[in-house]
């Protein structure tokens, strides 16, 4: 089980996926917080200072990459949380790999669809 005093924020416009990791992530015994665009996520991190992030990469309004930069820009206020980003829509990100994962402060990237499981081992991971 995840370590229950880890805070994660989960950025991601489709509600209905956005309640399903909140609803995992609560049950792995972790602070969750939700938001679906950039301007309010960036507010909920500086107040919240999460351990974890998990943004999706092509919201509506602004690329998900934005709020990592923002955040890796200003780590006193933001904190420093491990950005976790997903997206079906990969072809840059793949053929760039870790390269272009640093330039946009992500720190892991997963190809939607993926398995709870899968983010949750990443995270357990990253914590160990």
């Amino acid at each position: 089980m995840i370590n229950n005093q880890k805070k994660i924020l989960i950025i991601e416009d489709d509600a209905l996926f956005s309640q399903t990791l909140r609803i995992f992530f609560e049950k792995e015994g972790m602070e969750v917080s939700e938001s679906s665009t950039v301007k309010e996520s960036l507010e909920k991190c500086r107040e919240m200072k999460p351990d974890f992030v998990i943004v999706d990469i092509c919201l509506p309004e602004e690329l998900g990459i934005s709020f990592s930069k923002s955040v890796g820009e200003k780590p006193d206020l933001y904190g420093s949380p491990k950005i976790i980003g997903i997206s079906g829509l990969t072809g840059a990100f793949l053929k760039e790999g870790e390269e272009k994962l640093k330039k946009f402060n992500l720190h892991f990237f997963l190809k939607k669809p993926f398995e709870l499981n899968e983010l949750k081992n990443l995270i357990n991971e990253s914590v160990s």
